[in-house]
């Protein structure tokens, strides 16, 4: 991606950390379960979001996207908001989405 090596997941158990150990900026998941998906990066990269943050609220305006004050997390849905109106898109379109932000 723009923000440099990324990694998509599909999983009901996956913690980011693991991918950030590995020297991943981008971490792009969704989960089939919750249908819950998110976009985040660790805090030592420099990356800015808020293109991508942008761009999912026009494509997707009804879902409650949360946009973390470091610009480093975009997320629709979690533990922490169960009841949040999710977006209906899927990883391979949200990796579509990330990957046209220039």
């Amino acid at each position: 991606s723009r923000w440099g090596k990324s990694m998509a997941i599909e999983s009901a158990n996956f913690r980011d950390f693991f991918a950030f150990r590995d020297g991943y900026n981008i971490v792009v998941r969704h989960n089939p379960q919750t249908n819950y998906i998110g976009v985040t990066a660790p805090r030592t990269a420099d990356v800015d979001l808020t293109p991508l943050y942008e761009k999912l609220i026009r494509l997707h305006p009804k879902a409650d996207w949360f946009f973390h004050q470091s610009k480093r997390m975009v997320i629709c849905g979690g533990e922490t908001a169960p009841e949040a109106k999710k977006a209906n898109i899927s990883l391979k379109e949200l990796v579509e989405v990330v990957k046209s932000i220039r």
